[in-house]
């Protein structure tokens, strides 16, 4: 009965963690409004972290193994943001008009094209909807119909990797210190 109690007890703040959308280190709850301002006020490229909440409203064409859609955010029309899910951390079930996605990843103001990516359609995105390989970045995921998804193993050439195979060293607080990165 002690180690069932003392697993739970162990367990319970791991589940608090994997549910919760996090930015250097500090929870960080829907911000739908935020995600609104930054795209209407922001210059393009502007980053940021972001955890939204709504219901997709168009399915875009996939893009290089990426799943693209639009979701609204608020009641106006226009108070949309593209999500950009990578495919290498799990496959999406059939995405519908209507159903209602919880998103955690980085925002992008895109309005206009760069030299690598074309403009969103939405002129703003949530990328990075899955675990993280760096501990230098917070992971992100997506919800949909009552399931999480982007916890995946990576997937590289067609070969499942545990994700613990591409997890980069701590950074190093003193040149003394040997089992770190220097970046």
């Amino acid at each position: 009965m002690t180690r069932v109690l003392l697993f739970s007890l162990l367990l319970t703040p791991l589940q608090a963690w994997a549910d919760a959308c996090y930015s250097r280190g500090q929870e960080l709850p829907i911000i739908n409004e935020q995600v609104l301002v930054w795209k209407r006020a922001t210059k393009n490229q502007y980053k940021s972290r972001a955890h939204v909440l709504g219901k997709i409203v168009q399915v875009y064409r996939d893009r290089q193994s990426h799943n693209h859609f639009s979701i609204s955010l608020g009641p106006r029309q226009g108070d949309t943001v593209e999500l950009v899910f990578n495919k290498d951390f799990g496959v999406l079930p059939e995405l519908q008009a209507g159903d209602e996605v919880e998103a955690c990843g980085d925002y992008i103001t895109a309005n206009a094209p760069t030299r690598r990516y074309p403009a969103s359609p939405d002129g703003a995105l949530v990328h990075w909807l899955h675990r993280s390989n760096s501990r230098a970045h917070d992971h992100g995921f997506i919800v949909l119909k009552g399931r999480r998804y982007g916890d995946a193993p990576v997937r590289r050439d067609d070969v499942a990797v545990p994700l613990g195979a591409f997890v980069a060293p701590p950074l190093c607080q003193s040149p003394a210190e040997v089992s770190c990165s220097v970046r």
